[in-house]
């Protein structure tokens, strides 16, 4: 198993964990986003690291979608997320093309919880989730954490796998075109 391969498996992992978490808050706080809404991946300034996207880029490269992504992302004009599917007769509906693969940042976009100066969970989610589910966030406060995802904890455990690649945030589009680079490289080594 290559050095990749070993950091892809490790944020795999640890992105199912993510997931496991948002199940446990939305076991507590029934939220959930509006049926179709596509409103953050609309946004132009959403970022990732390399490290989130390295399992999708894995998976792009090993189902031959890579050289097609690649070629969007460096191409864009547009800043949004090429992985993004709007809805063309709803505004603002669409999907994620590589929805289980998406980055840490667009897991915890809308389901995650911060901690406030007491260290009692708040939740910090999107204003349309919140209006879609019927939940004020100030009526939502956890006296723990532990299972939740916290949003600052999250981020320093991704930190952990691999540091270099977890700190610093791109334009996402940059990000996935950077990890498919990498993972290209990587299995070019392998096959050599």
């Amino acid at each position: 198993m290559s050095h990749l391969d070993h950091y892809a498996n490790q944020t795999e992992t640890f992105l199912a964990g993510i997931d496991q978490a948002i199940h446990n808050l939305q076991t507590q706080v029934p939220i959930h986003c509006k049926e179709g809404c596509g409103k953050c991946c609309e946004n132009p300034n959403v970022e990732s690291t390399v490290l989130e996207v390295i399992p999708l880029a894995r998976h792009l490269v090993t189902t031959g979608q890579a050289d097609a992504i690649y070629e969007a992302v460096t191409t864009a004009t547009r800043p949004q997320c090429v992985l993004y599917a709007a809805d063309p007769s709803v505004p603002g509906n669409g999907r994620c093309t590589q929805y289980h693969h998406r980055p840490m940042i667009c897991r915890l976009f809308g389901f995650s919880v911060s901690k406030d100066k007491a260290g009692n969970g708040r939740l910090a989610s999107c204003p349309l989730v919140l209006e879609a589910s019927g939940v004020s966030p100030d009526s939502v406060v956890f006296d723990s954490t532990e299972g939740l995802p916290v949003y600052s904890e999250s981020w320093m455990a991704l930190t952990g796998i691999h540091p270099e690649w977890a700190t610093q945030r791109y334009p996402i589009n940059q990000a996935i075109r950077l990890a498919i680079e990498k993972v290209a490289l990587a299995d070019q080594l392998k096959t050599s």
